[in-house]
């Protein structure tokens, strides 16, 4: 019975494609319980008959809510539709309006041709920034002059670690 569904909803399918992919389904749990699950609504639903859908149809298209929301997509859409082709088309094609371009700007680092060097290096002070350029060259060979003190002071515990668990073995 899966493999004629299976078939008759994939026209594609052979009937040993579709024997494969119904092997495949019933090893998925899950999937074979929601399948289940709906084919239990499915019978409740044909059970409650056309009258019951009828009356969900009307229940819901008579709540003005509802009808509110489809009356502002419509208003929308048809809004929308009325500027584009009655307002603003005419105006872009006589000229009246034209196409806004916006031109960012663009950062130094990327393109070097957007900023000239000579107003980068005339609006900063050399002195300043050779002495920043110093205290960055400071700073970073104090530390790494610690990690080598640092590295020193471990490595003949490192060391007697190592030998211990050599001769152990």
């Amino acid at each position: 019975e899966l493999i004629a569904k299976f078939m008759k909803d994939n026209k594609s399918f052979t009937e040993e494609m579709a024997a494969t992919e119904v092997d495949r389904f019933m090893m998925d749990t899950e999937m074979v319980d929601k399948y289940i699950a709906f084919e239990k609504r499915k019978a409740e639903n044909m059970a409650k008959g056309a009258d019951y859908f009828r009356e969900s149809r009307e229940e819901n298209l008579s709540d003005p809510s509802t009808l509110g929301v489809y009356a502002l997509w419509i208003g929308g859409g048809v809004g929308f539709a009325y500027f584009k082709n009655v307002i603003a088309a005419p105006k872009y094609a006589s000229g009246e309006w034209q196409d806004i371009h916006i031109q960012l700007p663009t950062p130094f680092w990327i393109n070097e041709d957007a900023v000239p060097i000579e107003a980068v290096s005339s609006s900063t002070d050399t002195t300043v920034t050779l002495d920043a350029a110093q205290e960055v060259v400071d700073v970073v060979s104090d530390v790494s002059s610690a990690a080598v003190d640092a590295i020193s002071d471990v490595a003949p515990a490192v060391q007697s670690v190592v030998d211990s668990a050599t001769s152990a073995m």
